[in-house]
Formats: structure tokens, C-alpha cells, sequence
């Protein structure tokens, strides 16, 4: 059986889910970042190292950061369930969609248009 490319698991157009050890490893390489500071867990991850990450303190609910390269990391989603409702509604009006040859594709101006709307 052929293993599949990173874009045929996607969940997140850029992104997939990633494995206790793809996380493990990642995590290695983003120490002393001060947002995602001393508890967070890798949850989505690209190709090129970016990443979408719960940061929290404890005792409190999580928070989702934003890690791209080249970019300071900013706090995204102020909870897992705001990330999940933003991804919902970019798969429910088609701004996250599969082509013709089976890629999934977004719309940039309805992704900013609903990230707007849904964080703010």
C-alpha cells in the first residue's frame, strides 16, 4: 500500500494532523519562544515547519498560537472551539474546497472574511 503525500492528509488546507512524535520533535525546536512559553502541544502542522499549537497556563483553558516561520507567533483562536468553528464554517461555505484534481484549495478573501467575522 502506498503511504500518502501531506496533501492528501490535510485537514486544514497547509496543515495536517500530526503524530505524538512529529509533535514531540517539533516542540524541540521552538523552545524559548515566549508565547508558546513552557506548556503547549503541537496540534496541526505543515510542511515547512508551521504550526498551530494550544498554549495554555496552568489551571486555565488553552489558547490556540499561530506559529509560522519568519514571524513572531501570535495567539490566534482564544479557544480550541473557536479554531474548530472558524475551520467548520470555511469547510461549510466552500472557502475550503477540493479541486479538480483532488487538492484542497481555499478562497484567501473568505478565509479573511471569516476569520473576521468569527474571532474579531
Amino acid at each position: 500500500m502506498e503511504s500518502p503525500i501531506k496533501d492528501d492528509v490535510n485537514a486544514i488546507r497547509g496543515y495536517n494532523p500530526l503524530s505524538i512524535e512529529e509533535g514531540a520533535r517539533m516542540m524541540a525546536a521552538y523552545t524559548g519562544d515566549s508565547v508558546l512559553g513552557a506548556h503547549w502541544v503541537p496540534l496541526l502542522g505543515s510542511a515547512g515547519g508551521a504550526l498551530y499549537a494550544a498554549v495554555w497556563v496552568p489551571g486555565e483553558e488553552p489558547v490556540i498560537a499561530g506559529v509560522l516561520i519568519g514571524e513572531p507567533t501570535e495567539v490566534e483562536y482564544s479557544t480550541i472551539e473557536q479554531m474548530v468553528m472558524f475551520f467548520n464554517q470555511c469547510f461549510d461555505s466552500g472557502t475550503f474546497l477540493v479541486d479538480g484534481e483532488g487538492r484542497l484549495v481555499m478562497s484567501p478573501d473568505q478565509y479573511d472574511e471569516i476569520y473576521a467575522r468569527v474571532v474579531g
